[in-house]
């Protein structure tokens, strides 16, 4: 009785360990958006791959379609450089996911507060790829509406 006992300890130990092992792409998504809060400039680099992409969809003032490229490292700057005394949330609403092995789609509508009041909504779509048996961000595209 006690083998058993030992025995069923040991799987269960190694179950465990195995369910934290894994990363679920809307784990990252989750955790990237509270490195951006905490406005961790280190930790949010490196959820990207080096040569990640970024873009922005609005409109102008006239209605026209602006798309916007935003290099990585300067998203990363901008986040830090925000004010201690500046409040900022981005309020994810949902994550729709889609994935196989080695890439995923995240999809999260969400409103983004600066000082508790509403600056604008749109919907992120985050593409990750499994790298090193850990999802990365390859490429970032958010719309904005105000």
């Amino acid at each position: 009785m006690q083998f058993t006992n030992r025995t069923l300890i040991v799987l269960m130990i190694f179950s465990i360990g195995s369910l934290f092992g894994q990363s679920k792409p809307s784990d990252l998504v989750k955790t990237f958006f509270e490195d951006f809060h905490r406005q961790d400039t280190l930790q949010l680099a490196d959820y990207f791959v080096s040569d990640a992409v970024m873009k922005s969809i609005s409109q102008d003032a006239t209605g026209q379609t602006k798309i916007s490229t935003v290099a990585i490292e300067r998203f990363v700057q901008s986040i830090g450089s925000i004010p201690s005394n500046r409040k900022f949330e981005e309020k994810i609403l949902a994550y729709e996911v889609q994935k196989d092995d080695l890439m995923a789609q995240v999809w999260t509508p969400y409103e983004f507060y600066v000082d508790q009041k509403l600056s604008h909504t749109g919907v992120n779509l985050f593409v990750l790829s499994k790298v090193n048996e850990e999802w990365k961000i390859v490429f970032l595209i958010d719309t904005r509406y105000r």
